[in-house]
């Protein structure tokens, strides 16, 4: 005779760790890449301004990330781009590497 098993007792309300988001989803990330598109030559355009790119905030928020040569540059940068915060990084002179 085989021997039953019974279900874990504890588990019937458990709460998963991450949330689960669905790939049929609205994507936040078209809104954000909309957001850059529509501002890329605007930042580009100031003068220390050498990239923007979109990324994350410590909390997992996207965010616009604008790379800036020096402090000078930054303080041109607005807080926020279309309700998305903006996140300066200090680069330096960002040069292509010919090959």
């Amino acid at each position: 005779m085989a021997p039953e098993f019974a279900e874990p007792s504890g588990f019937e309300d458990e709460e998963v760790a991450m949330p689960y988001k669905p790939l049929d989803y609205p994507s936040s990330a078209d809104a954000v890449s909309r957001t850059l598109q529509a501002h890329r030559r605007e930042m580009l355009d100031r003068d220390g301004i050498e990239g923007i790119a979109i990324g994350r905030t410590a909390a997992g928020d996207d965010s616009i990330v604008i790379y800036a040569r020096d402090d000078e540059a930054a303080t041109t940068v607005p807080q926020s781009l279309d309700g998305y915060p903006v996140e300066i990084v200090l680069s330096g002179p960002i040069r292509a590497i010919e090959s």
